[in-house]
């Protein structure tokens, strides 16, 4: 259920013209999944707890957050035919399990986790390789 939920939010990308205002201001209301390519919460090693032999494995965001959900608000300004100044609120949420790191003397070795959340901005200007006024618009 949780995967079907997260591809119906993908395919939820609205971008809305503000017809109130110029044509020159845009908004567009994302949503969907943040697929973690690579990294991990915590390495893995070989030791002693209480004298007795640990190991502990490495796991991946994938292992821990499986794939969070993300929004985000995106606004835009024309500010010549072929630029426009961008900025974008976004907000990321995964749950974490409690998962099994490794053991102690053959025992399983269990961790929790707190919940994955990431809030940002950022403010940037897209160039466009074609006026506004074409079809299709390649940037850079």
């Amino acid at each position: 259920m949780k995967t079907f939920l997260f591809a119906v939010a993908a395919m939820l990308a609205i971008t809305v013209p503000a017809a109130a205002q110029s044509p020159r201001w845009s908004v567009a209301f994302n949503v969907g999944a943040d697929i973690p390519l690579s990294g991990n919460v915590h390495d893995g090693g070989t030791g002693r707890v209480l004298n007795l032999p640990t190991t502990v494995e490495s796991r991946d965001y994938n292992d821990i957050y499986g794939t969070p959900f993300t929004w985000s608000a995106d606004f835009g300004y024309l500010a010549t035919p072929s630029s426009e100044v961008r900025a974008r609120v976004f907000r990321t949420r995964g749950e974490a399990d409690r998962v099994q790191v490794g053991n102690v003397a053959s025992l399983p070795l269990f961790a929790e986790f707190d919940p994955y959340t990431a809030l940002g901005m950022d403010v940037g200007l897209r160039q466009y390789l074609t006026s506004s006024s074409s079809s299709v618009s390649p940037l850079m």
